[in-house]
């Protein structure tokens, strides 16, 4: 969704600075279907961010685009340096990380999963050689998702929201993602020991293993329900600056957030409903400059920040945090017209300040 800047959608500013869209002259203006994420990373290494941008399409012909940056100018590399990748619906989410601890990014996408004959994760690990695959020397990737067939086997799932945190402090990036009527699952990465802290190096078909095995009505792991009503979108962050990474996810019917407790998790806070007819984001910065992260959920209600006042406490500012912004119609209907799918934050014009830009079916609109 946060890629949709850049297909010369309307654009609207509230700040001083200024944008201009120009997608064609960096090579950018790529097409087709893409109603899923897109994330940044410098996989070369060569100092500039390239950017893999997500492809929502079922064809066996029809891949995600690994956009590499030389100077500017973006080129479609997925033929060379990611051979494996699947056609399967990638629209929903990316992340890069290294998941190996071997020092090189590697990157995950989020297909549609939600049958037997899709895979529900695609997981790449880059090579020695510069290309994506295994880790060891090959094309294909790691998967996650419901056939036998995959890497790791999960019987049920809906995955919509995914992303990396260290769950248990041992130095390497586990996988966390929501299952949406199935609850939050856990992936635990292998690269190191989570007892000894040591570097193990395992094979492919061993660096993650699911954790959170059980489903159902009651059954909790690791302090996540294994059952839900409806969720979707999510990130990580230490919201309550105990040195460990929590989970903010979109609910409804249960808390949004989780704690992390050192590897375990118990519930945190409610901030509101996250009905299924109305997709949407959050995230998490220091929007006052005051030490700890504050968090920006849109659309199922209002589009709103919701201050951070100590462990526990968020104060929901309403819609004055953000004049001029489309704001649902009727605020306990789940769906809604407006239409604010995704948000990123950033200093956009260097002023010391989180600049947030949100994103909707029909424009880009940055305060």
């Amino acid at each position: 969704m946060f890629f949709l800047l850049f297909q010369g959608l309307g654009f609207v500013s509230f700040a001083q600075t200024t944008f201009t869209e120009n997608a064609a002259g960096y090579g950018l203006n790529i097409g087709n279907n893409k109603d899923g994420g897109h994330a940044w990373s410098d996989f070369d290494n060569d100092g500039d961010l390239d950017v893999l941008v997500l492809e929502n399409n079922n064809s066996a012909s029809v891949k995600s685009f690994l956009m590499q940056n030389n100077s500017g100018v973006f080129t479609n590399v997925q033929t060379t340096l990611a051979p494996g990748m699947l056609g399967d619906r990638a629209e929903r989410q990316a992340a890069w990380g290294d998941l190996n601890s071997d020092g090189r990014p590697d990157f995950l996408i989020n297909p549609y999963g939600t049958s037997p004959s899709r895979v529900a994760i695609q997981i790449f690990i880059q090579n020695t050689n510069g290309t994506f695959g295994d880790g060891i020397g090959g094309t294909a990737p790691i998967t996650i998702g419901e056939n036998s067939s995959a890497t790791v086997t999960i019987s049920q799932l809906n995955i919509e929201g995914v992303g990396l945190l260290d769950l248990e402090g041992d130095g390497d990036l586990d996988i966390f993602f929501d299952s949406h009527q199935f609850g939050i699952e856990l992936l635990r990465n292998n690269s190191i020991d989570h007892i000894t802290h040591t570097v193990t190096n395992p094979l492919p078909s061993a660096l993650f293993t699911h954790i959170t095995p059980g489903s159902g009505s009651g059954v909790v792991e690791y302090g996540l329900n294994q059952f839900a009503t409806d969720g979707d979108y999510g990130s990580a962050a230490d919201v309550n600056d105990d040195g460990w990474v929590d989970i903010f996810m979109r609910k409804r019917d249960e808390n949004d957030f989780f704690l992390n407790q050192g590897g375990a998790f118990t519930n945190g806070s409610d901030l509101a409903q996250a009905y299924n007819g109305n997709k949407g984001g959050n995230g998490l910065w220091d929007l006052d400059n005051d030490g700890d992260l504050d968090a920006v959920w849109t659309e199922n209600g209002l589009t709103q920040i919701f201050r951070n006042d100590g462990p526990g406490v968020w104060a929901a500012l309403g819609a004055a945090t953000f004049p001029g912004l489309p704001q649902p119609a009727n605020t306990n209907q789940g769906s809604s017209s407006n239409d604010i799918d995704a948000l990123a934050g950033g200093d956009v014009d260097n002023d010391g300040d989180i600049d947030i830009l949100f994103v909707g079916d029909s424009e880009a609109i940055c305060l």
